[in-house]
Parts: structure tokens; C-alpha cells; sequence
């Protein structure tokens, strides 16, 4: 079937494992553009598929245990689903046919139907379907679409008290007991390609299999979270913990893919739900921390209300310092000191977003005054917003370590680029690193005197000599060290140390640890 646009859903509904199996592959294996085929053993787990899903049409057989075809048929026209049904039966009764009728039935087949007639009435509808598309009048589609409106309206507080009852009496929403709202949230929810099927019915099993008596609605958010609303009617507390906890582990181990589920508290309004779904929203949102734990209660959530603390305020400056100074560990360091207390503290995810976009912010305008005083280009255009964006708290940390990083090594190759002087200096600074390197040395070879030579070079580059050789000195050490062709004395003379033990004392107080424990570690990394 070309032309037909949208995704074609049918559900088979039938207690017969093999009559219902085998129906639904010979469906599927069909090639008449059939998108997906459900199945159901009988009309409360179909009911539950039409809550869920939009379904184009239902396949139902009539006599089955709990709720039988008619039944289900009579509840989805009561409930407003306007999905078109067809029944095929081994019941050759006049009366049944006629409230088949009655309720609009599209076909009324005989056991065994031969599939060709079966597929033949399915290829009328779905032409008829097309025919209606074009005319933009798929009341499936927009009965599905009206009934999601209505949740999300409800979940915002946008529905008038006085409109209330008549909208869940139309949609089926009790307006009366215990309402619960879990937000589920993943990676894979926000790519275009994602295929919503698998959770969709991941859930549908659940409640059909371990949690029967509660009544759910599952839509999606404009943020592509799920949203799922629990009506409990009088449920025990422990036990509604205890289901959701089940639900969490049985998506986690049957879709693929990690799931976080936020959990609000248990409300007994209407009005109410949205405050248990913005405390659901709150909850997931900790999924930033990468919780082991993929269910996030909001009554274990730390206090909102938080103010960064004066070592986090003084991180901008400290890591603006380091990028001046050229200081690649030092950068490192601040941001892992910063990150770690995050982490240790759980700080909400509004914080640690806002306080990494006002560190990004606050280097960003120090740096554009520098640029602008040395009339450098600004080559490394970054927008914040991308933070917003970022998955995880690991994210977050690589990205600003990388900027700032990009940031040192621009500023420093700025220098050698512009100034002559600084050019040449920096040029036989790199050759001669193997002998002890006195600034006189330098100052003769550009023609200034060693005073104002110093003055010089920590004006250009915001570091003095003895620094900047120094760490020079030490990032070749390790070099040759990550190299392994030398060893430790041989590295000493090679940057430019007579004694090993000064180049010892000197390594160590650069980095924080010895030239031995160093290599030892970078071995083992």
C-alpha cells in the first residue's frame, strides 16, 4: 500500500496462543504495509494496548475469559476510541452479529476465515484510510492525539476545575482516589530515530502480567520524557514502591538501554498531579550523576535551595590564572576539585548546569578584555547552551576541560605567532633545554639587556622566565619518561639537571609527586 503516510497499527485479540500467533505472523509476513502487530490473550490486556497506543484496528475473537470481544468493543466505544474493529468468530449467532453491528463493527468472519478474505477487508480500510488522510480526518490518529493533549494539559495544571469531570469521564480517568506520576527518561528517548514500540509494550506486559489492578496512562512529554500517571484506588504505599521498583527493573532488563524513572509523591487531587509530576521531573533530572540506582524518588531529593560556596565562586579566576600561565594541570586539577564536589554533595542538576555556564561565562569575558588588549582574533567561538544539552556530569567535566585547554594552548601559540621577540626567545628557549638556561643567555640572543628582557616576557606572556622554562622542562621530562629509552639521570641531564636530585626536587614540586611514582603511574594507565 503506497501513500499511507503514517505508521499502521493492528491488534489481534484472541485466548488461542497458536490461532493468535499465528495470525499476527501471517499479518506481519503480508508486505501490505502493516507497521506493527499486537497481540493480546483477551480484552483487559487489549484495553490496555488502546490506552497506550493508537491502534488502527482490532482483530477480536468473542468468547474469551475475563472480558470477552463484545465487551471490549462496548468499553472502547463508552471510553470514546474510535479504532475500527473486526471479529471473526466461531459463532454462528444472529445476535451477536447484530450488536456487532450496532456498535460498527467492520467485518463479521466465520472460523476459520480464510486469511485471503481477512486480508482483502483489511486492504479496503486501509485504502479507505488513505482516502481519509488526505482529507486530514484520521479520527484514530486524532482521538489518540486529543487523549494525549488532555494528559499533558494535566500535568501542567491547564485544566479548568469546572472542565475537569467531563474531560475524565471522557477519557476514562477516574476523577476520584490516589494519583502517582513517574517520569521516564533515557539517552535514546531524544534521537528522531528512536522506536518508542518496545517501551511502549515493555510496559503494556508489565502491568498485564504483575500489577493488573492498577490503571495507567503513558504519553510522551514535548521534552520526549514519558510521562506515566498511576490511578492506585486505595493502593498500600509499600506496594505501589514496590511496583514501580519491578517496573524499573523489567524495562532496564528488557529494552536495552539504560532508563532512569523519577518518582513524585502520591496525591489525592487532580489539581495535584502536577505537583507530583514536576517532583517526578526533579527526581530524573538527577540522572545527570549517573546513579546506579535507575529509580529516583523525589522524597530523597537534597534541598533546592543551595549557594556555591566561596571555593566554587573563586574557581572562574583560579582557572583563568592557569590559562594565562599556561598551566594545563592546574586547569585539570580545579575542574576535578570542582566536579568531585558535586558529585560527593549531589548538588541539583539546575545548580551544577548554572554554575559550570557561569565559570565558562566569567573565563569567557576575562579572556575576550585580553584578546581584545593584544588584538588577538577570537577564534574560539563556544556557546554555553550546549551545557543544557549534555547527558551526563562526566559530559559536562570533558567539555570544559577540553575549552579551557583549547584556550592555554591558543594564548600560548598566540605569542610565538605575533611577537618577534618572543618568537625567538621561545625558539632557542626549545633548543637549548638541555642545559641549565639562564635568562642572560636568552637576553643576549634577542639583544635586550637580562632586566628588561625579565620585564619583557612576563608581560607577553604573563609568566615570568624561570616558570615558564621550568614547566617546559618538566612537560619534555615526561615525555621522554611516557618514551621509556632513558632512564631517570639520563632524563635529569636531557632537560638540562647536572644533579638528579634536583631535577627530583624540582619535578616534585611541580607536579606533586616524584619522576619515579610518576612513570610508575603512567605504566599502569
Amino acid at each position: 500500500m503506497g501513500g499511507i503516510m503514517r505508521e499502521i497499527a493492528i491488534l489481534i485479540v484472541e485466548d488461542n496462543i497458536s490461532s493468535r500467533q499465528g495470525l499476527a505472523r501471517s499479518l506481519a509476513e503480508a508486505g501490505m504495509g502493516i507497521d506493527h502487530v499486537y497481540t493480546a490473550k483477551n480484552g483487559v490486556e487489549a484495553l490496555a494496548y488502546l490506552q497506550s497506543l493508537p491502534i488502527d484496528l482490532v482483530i477480536t475473537d468473542i468468547r474469551m475469559p475475563e472480558m470477552d470481544g463484545l465487551e471490549l468493543l462496548k468499553s472502547c466505544r463508552a471510553a470514546g476510541y474510535l479504532t475500527e474493529f473486526m471479529i471473526v468468530s466461531g459463532f454462528d449467532d444472529f445476535e451477536y452479529a447484530q450488536t456487532a453491528i450496532r456498535y460498527g463493527v467492520k467485518a463479521y468472519f466465520l472460523k476459520p476465515v480464510p486469511l485471503s478474505e481477512l486480508k482483502a477487508e483489511i486492504k479496503k480500510m486501509m485504502e479507505l484510510w488513505q482516502q481519509a488522510e488526505k482529507g486530514e480526518k484520521l479520527k484514530t490518529t486524532s482521538q489518540y492525539q486529543a487523549r494525549e493533549l488532555f494528559l499533558q494539559k494535566i500535568i501542567k495544571g491547564d485544566i479548568l476545575p469546572e472542565q475537569m469531570a467531563e474531560h475524565c469521564q471522557k477519557f476514562d480517568l477516574p476523577v476520584s482516589g490516589q494519583y502517582l506520576v513517574g517520569v521516564l527518561d533515557c539517552l535514546f528517548f531524544h534521537e528522531d530515530s528512536y522506536n518508542q514500540t518496545p517501551l511502549r509494550q515493555a510496559i503494556i506486559d508489565f502491568f498485564n502480567r504483575h500489577w493488573p489492578v492498577a490503571r495507567y496512562f503513558l504519553f510522551q512529554t514535548g521534552s520526549k520524557q514519558f510521562v506515566l500517571l498511576l490511578c492506585l484506588n486505595g493502593q498500600n504505599p509499600g506496594k505501589t514502591a514496590d511496583g514501580c521498583r519491578q517496573l524499573c527493573q523489567d524495562l532496564n532488563q528488557h529494552c536495552g538501554h539504560r532508563i532512569y524513572i523519577g518518582v513524585g509523591p502520591i496525591v489525592t487531587d487532580l489539581s495535584d498531579i502536577i505537583l507530583s509530576y514536576q517532583a517526578a521531573g526533579r527526581a530524573v533530572s538527577y540522572l545527570l550523576f549517573e546513579p546506579s540506582e535507575k529509580l529516583i524518588w523525589a522524597e530523597d531529593l537534597p534541598a533546592e535551595n543551595i549557594l556555591p560556596t566561596a571555593t566554587q565562586t573563586e574557581v572562574p579566576q583560579m582557572i583563568y590564572q592557569a590559562i594565562l600561565n599556561h598551566r594545563p594541570e592546574q586547569i585539570k586539577a580545579q575542574l576535578r576539585l570542582l566536579f568531585d564536589s558535586f558529585r560527593e554533595d549531589q548538588h541539583p542538576p539546575h545548580f551544577v548546569r548554572g554554575m559550570c555556564t557561569y565559570i565558562i561565562i566569567s573565563v569567557q569575558t576575562e579572556l575576550e578584555k585580553l584578546w581584545r588588549e593584544r588584538s588577538l582574533a577570537w577564534e574560539e567561538p563556544f556557546s554555553y547552551d550546549v551545557i543544557n544539552n549534555l547527558w551526563t556530569i562526566s559530559e559536562i567535566h570533558k567539555l570544559l576541560e577540553g575549552l579551557f585547554l583549547s584556550y592555554s594552548n591558543y594564548l600560548q601559540k598566540s605569542h610565538t605567532i605575533i611577537d618577534p621577540i618572543i618568537k625567538k626567545s621561545l625558539f632557542y628557549i626549545k633548543n637549548h633545554l638541555n642545559s641549565p638556561l639562564h635568562i642572560s643567555q636568552v637576553a643576549n640572543y634577542v639583544h635586550l639587556s637580562p632586566g628588561y628582557f625579565s620585564v619583557y616576557f612576563k608581560n607577553k606572556l604573563n609568566q615570568n622566565f624561570k616558570e615558564y622554562v621550568t614547566q617546559l622542562k618538566i612537560e619534555e621530562a615526561k615525555r621522554l619518561m611516557a618514551a621509556g629509552d632513558l632512564n631517570m639521570e639520563e632524563i635529569a641531564m636531557a632537560v638540562g639537571y647536572d644533579q638528579y636530585r634536583s631535577f627530583h626536587r624540582t619535578f616534585k614540586k611541580e607536579t606533586g609527586i616524584s619522576p619515579t611514582e610518576y612513570q610508575k603511574r603512567g605504566s599502569q594507565e
